[in-house]
């Protein structure tokens, strides 16, 4: 197996994106009907991509998870994290999620990172360290606000 290695994301990276988005929406019944309605959800913004928002995952030539994540006052937004559903549970999210924050944020062990995830993503989350924080009603239903502290140093 080849290493993976992170970089961001280019606009030559698009298909790839998309592709990887929409296969791991959809694996999940709980919004793949309100997805189908409005497919542009399927797509990972023309923004995120070309302001440096999105981080990659790539093996061997081939992209196999990205993460877009955005500044907020009080740290870190995780806007999306997907991976390749043929290579779930491989650590690649994991590993996203905390390359994303290093690249980020100014000092990592100080700055938060907050999702709002669907309750399907509930255990992947809880397994890398975040906290539910709240619950929300999103435009495709019911989401979890949660949230990763820093952990101190020493």
């Amino acid at each position: 197996m080849t290493r993976i290695q992170f970089r961001n994301a280019t606009s030559a990276d698009r298909d790839s994106l998309n592709r990887i988005k929409r296969a791991a929406s959809l694996v999940s019944d709980e919004y793949r009907e309100a997805l189908l309605a409005h497919p542009e959800f399927l797509l990972v913004p023309d923004r995120q991509i070309d302001s440096g928002q999105v981080v990659v995952a790539e093996e061997g030539g081939e992209i196999v998870g990205l993460a877009a994540i955005s500044r907020r006052d009080d740290g870190l937004e995780l806007e999306g994290l997907f991976v390749d559903p043929s290579r779930w549970k491989q650590g690649i999210g994991r590993r996203l999620v905390e390359v994303t924050v290093r690249q980020r944020s100014e000092d990592p062990a100080l700055t938060p990172l907050h999702v709002v995830a669907s309750p399907d993503a509930k255990p992947f989350y809880l397994a890398c360290g975040f906290k539910i924080v709240g619950d929300t009603d999103t435009r495709f239903g019911p989401a979890i606000v949660m949230r990763l502290d820093p952990q101190p140093c020493g």
